[in-house]
């Protein structure tokens, strides 16, 4: 806007003195001038209150020199080194450290930087150059047994899962139509009284095979519990595929119950070619990448009476799972284990 900023000072004061919001001044000025060529809301709110405060004069006061909505390569420049020595700086904070325009920052940013402000990707752990370097090794021997002959039947992933008897969606995933002057609708948290069930769940990757157990007393899973799991599972395996335990390979995270000395005694007894899964890395297992997240979709909104229907819904879910989908998440996984090594480990 080719205006002096006596002329602005005017615009501002006088519709400040009829009692005009800075939020409907600046709306008055970009309907006339357009978003480009004004001021930001920020900045008028600023003459506004120096005007409230009892400013009388309309001329600019003097300032420090730099203009202060300038875009120019000295004020890019500005921006760039902030922003190299701290990326999480905000628009006003950049603002209050430089004396440049929020808006001017804003466009810096995005025109001449070329830079986009991103949320914070959630891992599950910060992973150390040791655990980077157990991942690229892990990922290497799992290729080399996906690799395997009938290896989408062979391979055996198991984990375990809580299970709510009720339902709470993501709260983005909740809305509702209210009055004008109607109040936000409520929902409540779980809490740790919440009842709930543990399911383990035993798959391949071919849909040939699952098996699925329900906790039913409530209880957790130990070192014991588990390995009548591996029994029954096994014996169920063997029955159904008809394949010698010795041809099978397991996967499984490295939980406690996991890694007792019971367990992996009777895996090394009965033979079971046991595949390493590194810590901090639900990204390599069937269970984490897609069966379990996709349950908790699957259920979404159903609550349930006991744990009998917890275990009808998940076999429901399991049932419900197409060759072609599991096939998809083999192929998935390899192309994600070939990327972890190309990130030397880190999560991709």
């Amino acid at each position: 806007m080719d205006h002096k900023q006596c002329d602005l000072n005017f615009f501002v004061a006088t519709l400040e003195r009829n009692n005009y919001k800075s939020t409907t001044i600046h709306e008055l000025l970009v309907e006339a001038w357009g978003e480009e060529a004004v001021v930001g809301v920020r900045r008028i709110q600023a003459i506004a209150k120096e005007f409230s405060e009892g400013r009388e004069g309309i001329k600019r006061q003097a300032g420090s020199g730099r203009p202060r909505t300038s875009t120019s390569p000295e004020n890019v420049e500005i921006v760039r080194q902030l922003i190299e020595d701290n990326n999480t700086l905000s628009c006003p904070e950049i603002e209050a450290m430089t004396g440049i325009e929020e808006r001017s920052v804003q466009r810096i940013l995005t025109k001449s930087l070329h830079k986009k402000s991103l949320y914070y990707r959630w891992v599950p752990h910060a992973l150390t150059e040791h655990n980077k370097e157990n991942r690229v090794e892990c990922a290497r021997e799992i290729l080399r047994t996906l690799d395997r002959r009938l290896m989408k039947e062979k391979l055996i992933v198991l984990d375990e899962k809580w299970v709510y008897l009720r339902s709470v969606r993501p709260k983005e995933c909740q809305r509702a139509w209210v009055d004008g002057a109607g109040d936000r609708p409520q929902q409540a948290r779980r809490t740790i009284i919440d009842r709930k069930v543990m399911v383990i769940v035993a798959s391949n990757y071919s849909k040939s095979f699952s098996y699925i157990e329900v906790l039913h007393d409530g209880g957790s899973i130990n070192a014991d519990r588990y390995l009548v799991f591996l029994q029954n599972m096994f014996t169920a395996l063997e029955r159904h595929l008809q394949l010698p335990h010795w041809e099978l390979h397991l996967q499984h995270d490295n939980a406690r119950p996991h890694v007792a000395i019971i367990v992996r005694n009777w895996l090394a007894a009965e033979r079971i070619n046991l595949l390493e899964q590194p810590p901090y890395s639900p990204d390599f297992n069937l269970m984490d990448r897609y069966l379990f997240r996709n349950y908790e979709v699957y259920r979404s909104g159903v609550d349930f009476d006991n744990s009998n229907d917890v275990e009808a819904n998940i076999n429901d879910f399991i049932t419900n799972l197409t060759a072609n989908k599991l096939q998809k998440e083999f192929q998935q996984l390899k192309i994600h284990l070939a990327n972890v090594i190309e990130a030397a480990g880190d999560y991709v």
